[in-house]
């Protein structure tokens, strides 16, 4: 029974849960049922049940109240709980009767002849006791937001551990570029940064230089290109490649007639690159991990900045990394299975579903380039957390906020915090 009318035997149900699990050593075939019964869910504590496993909450008749016109109604606090848990699929089951209750009392029903003008709307036949309840709940249901386009394409990778990426190391799969590529509001950003960029620091009529590092199979490039003539600036752009599979890609789009004369492929890795006298005005790359630094930055695009200008534009500027603890039950379990610290400590790169942020996210380090003011990438920090109620940590979210490109023009971010 996690969920009771007071704060403390909210505690004591969660505590209870939390030394069960323990014990259990956390089996992911262990499932909370949570009862909800008679008087106010408590605010903020009932959070952390949607990192825990729950199977299925009982949400008894008793739990609602009576509005001015006679129909079951849900509060406030209460009403949040259900639509999280229908936001992440749990089931939700109306019960008439106290399990807590030795005798499992029946609890008394609002049927639609108990309610005036009610009764004349709803067939005899379609009267059912509960039938009220199952409205209201089905007009909670209703009022979720429906999945945008992006949310739909996130949908598989929901609460599943992805292997950091190693782009350095490995040479990524088409497919995985095509993922990349999904994500239409990061490219409509960079394309907007490079286009402040261009407007600050190239006069109209001049030519300017844009070096993608790390050009994968091309869609900065094209949100380059795209800048270039929302700006009606002419730009050059070099795209450099070390992955052999990407780079054909990239020559054969070169032979296009949108990139034809504008666009110079050259395969090799960004830190020793041979492109003769050729600098770089604007350098753009995208190797920001979920975390800002745990992909290719700051180290490759710190050893790609000789390419660059004097006075010259990194997109992105600056970016900053922030940890947050966070109770989830089916992330924790998933790592655990292989029963090696190396996979308790690796960091996975997750789209968060069935996840409690146990406190707000802080900052952690920052990154910028050129880096002229901090040679060394290394950092250190100690951070301090505080939360209003117990919760079981289960690892830490990390997030990062970039800040692409700032100037007389304008300024862009691009940030998953």
């Amino acid at each position: 029974d996690g969920m009771r009318t007071s704060a403390s035997s909210c505690e004591t149900s969660y505590a209870e849960w939390a030394a069960f699990m323990s014990a259990c050593e956390h089996d992911a075939n262990v499932y909370a049922l949570l009862e909800v019964g008679g008087g106010d869910v408590v605010h903020g504590t009932w959070r952390r049940w949607i990192g825990e496993r729950v199977g299925a909450v009982v949400l008894r008749v008793d739990a609602f109240r009576t509005n001015a016109r006679g129909f079951p109604v849900l509060p406030k606090e209460t009403q949040a709980f259900i639509r999280e848990m229908f936001t992440r699929n749990v089931q939700v089951i109306l019960s008439d009767i106290d399990s807590s209750s030795r005798d499992f009392e029946r609890l008394r029903c609002i049927a639609p002849r108990d309610v005036e003008g009610d009764a004349s709307r709803v067939a005899d036949a379609d009267a059912h006791p509960m039938r009220l309840y199952w409205e209201y709940l089905v007009y909670l249901f209703r009022g979720i937001d429906a999945l945008t386009e992006q949310a739909l394409i996130e949908i598989p990778y929901r609460d599943y551990l992805q292997a950091p990426l190693q782009p350095l190391m490995d040479n990524l799969e088409s497919v995985t570029y095509e993922t990349f590529e999904k994500d239409a509001s990061k490219y409509n950003q960079y394309e907007e940064a490079v286009r402040l960029a261009l407007l600050d620091g190239v006069r109209e009529g001049d030519d300017a230089v844009v070096m993608v590092v790390g050009a994968g199979r091309g869609p900065l490039v094209c949100a380059s290109l795209r800048a270039a003539n929302a700006a009606r600036r002419n730009i050059i752009v070099y795209a450099i490649e070390k992955n052999p599979n990407a780079v054909v890609t990239l020559q054969h789009l070169a032979q296009s007639d949108e990139w034809r004369g504008k666009v110079f492929v050259c395969p090799g890795d960004m830190r020793s690159s041979n492109l003769g006298d050729v600098k770089a005005d604007i350098i753009v790359s995208e190797l920001l991990g979920s975390f800002g630094d745990n992909e290719l930055s700051p180290e490759c695009l710190d050893g790609a900045m000789w390419m660059l200008k004097e006075g010259g534009v990194s997109i992105p500027a600056e970016y900053e990394s922030f940890v947050a603890p966070v109770t989830a039950a089916k992330l924790y379990t998933g790592a655990k299975v292989y029963k090696d610290r190396e996979h308790m400590e690796t960091p996975y790169v997750v789209q968060f579903h069935r996840v409690h942020r146990i406190a707000e996210p802080k900052s952690v380090w920052t990154f910028s380039h050129p880096n002229k003011q901090m040679p060394s990438n290394e950092r250190y920090v100690t951070v301090d957390f505080e939360t209003t109620h117990s919760a079981t940590i289960h690892g830490f979210a990390g997030y990062f906020d970039a800040l692409l490109y700032s100037g007389q023009s304008g300024t862009v971010r691009c940030s998953i915090h």
